[in-house]
């Protein structure tokens, strides 16, 4: 995983404890504090994304616009096109 991915990771973990989702923002911190091979790695945070947009994309826009964004990059990371799984 590349230094933007991570810290965009960190920053929307972030984003999630200060937003009030604090079990949420602790999966992600948990994901984060792994020291998994790097695609097992991606794989573990698109999963983790695609629950937390799942939980905040009705109750909390502005959190699912970033991961939205966060995801996008795992995707690029991972070869992905267009949220393509495979």
């Amino acid at each position: 995983m590349n230094d933007e991915v991570r810290e965009d990771a960190q920053k929307f973990a972030q984003q999630l404890d200060e937003a009030g989702h604090a079990e949420h923002a602790a999966r992600l911190h948990h994901v984060l504090s792994g020291s998994q091979v790097e695609d097992a790695f991606l794989w573990a945070l698109r999963g983790v994304c695609d629950t937390l947009l799942t939980m905040v994309e009705a109750i909390d826009p502005v959190s699912e616009m970033a991961l939205e964004g966060l995801r996008s990059k795992v995707d690029a990371n991972l070869g992905l096109k267009d949220g393509a799984k495979t």
